[in-house]
């Protein structure tokens, strides 16, 4: 996701992105167990990225997090569970690493996370509230707006301001840094549920190390059967 798009508040109205970047401030601010809390409403959203990082903090027992590999696996699993190579690997790694009591452990953990926050359920959640929030969007019956301008504050900024563009914008209380075409910021991409994790599966599959929030070291791959 490009930065200048976050900070005009597009995170705002996707739960994913939204839990996950708060989360990411509260690990920076040692906030560990709300950010742990955070990760896990990102996760109610289909957020794989921070469904990875709850597996790596709990497979390192880091952030104030006591050390559960059963669950860390489960949760990595979880994570896995579109495919994407990154994710597999280190899920295999996990388990291979496992005692049979633990990966027995974890399996009975996995089975009641994919109930909470699999895709199957998580994915319509987070497609719901991107219907609901393109359908306030006014300037078309398909909810997209058009002629519409977004101005991303400073970093010093109280929030963002979005309006048709107009003169005297610039004021004080507004000192934009970045100007974005509504055409993009509600591109349908980011706003159409089958479209949005299209994109996101492109972007895995390209991109994978920026997706990713922590990043944890494992020992050499074991093909595993279960």
């Amino acid at each position: 996701m490009d930065e200048d798009l976050l900070m005009a508040g597009l995170a705002n109205s996707h739960g994913d992105l939204y839990f996950r970047r708060t989360a990411q401030l509260s690990l920076e601010a040692g906030r560990n167990d709300q950010a742990m809390r955070q990760l896990k409403r990102a996760a109610h959203f289909a957020d794989k990225p921070s469904q990875a990082l709850v597996a790596e903090i709990l497979w390192n027992g880091s952030h104030g997090q006591p050390q559960d590999r059963p669950a860390a696996y489960a949760w990595m699993d979880l994570a896995a569970e579109r495919g994407y190579p990154e994710l597999l690997r280190l899920r295999e790694a996990y388990w291979a690493a496992l005692s049979p009591a633990e990966q027995a452990q974890a399996l009975a953990v996995g089975r009641k996370l994919y109930e909470r926050y699999g895709d199957e359920v998580s994915r319509p959640r987070l497609a719901r509230q991107l219907r609901r929030q393109a359908n306030k969007v006014a300037g078309s019956n398909t909810g997209f707006a058009g002629g519409v301008t977004i101005l991303a504050l400073s970093p010093g900024g109280s929030g963002v301001r979005r309006a048709a563009a107009s003169p005297g914008m610039e004021g004080d209380n507004f000192a934009p840094v970045v100007t974005i075409a509504g055409s993009r910021f509600y591109a349908p991409h980011y706003w159409k549920p089958e479209l949005y994790f299209q994109h996101q599966d492109r972007n895995w599959r390209v991109g994978v190390s920026e997706q990713r929030l922590g990043s944890t070291e494992v020992g050499p791959l074991t093909p595993v059967k279960r």
